[in-house]
């Protein structure tokens, strides 16, 4: 009468061969998304580029925009198109706060 074994029977396989195995596997699919991610950055590149641009411009503009109400607020000359400059200003700030310099705003 044959009795079975307690512990199945290993494969003859060492484990530095499963092991290669399995990286072999990971560097094909991280090659594989590396390749993917170029394509898409050569697809997208312009809308990117376009994008960065007018994020900088809308900056600057809020920049210059805080800047001039807050000369204008000071001299007390143009007190209400600085009030309107920076109210103009915060609205910008608001809508666009992750591409637009946040400029301080008094009042």
């Amino acid at each position: 009468m044959k009795v079975a074994p307690l512990y199945p029977e290993l494969s003859a396989e060492p484990a530095t061969v499963f092991r290669l195995q399995k990286i072999s596997e990971i560097e094909a699919f991280l090659r594989t998304e590396v390749e993917n991610r170029v394509r898409l950055h050569k697809k997208y590149r312009r809308a990117v580029n376009s994008l960065d641009g007018t994020c900088g411009m809308l900056g600057t503009t809020c920049v210059v925009t805080g800047t001039v109400g807050t000369g204008l607020l000071a001299s007390g000359i143009g007190f209400v198109a600085g009030l309107v400059l920076e109210t103009v200003t915060r609205c910008r700030t608001a809508r666009h706060r992750r591409c637009c310099v946040v400029t301080p705003v008094f009042g």
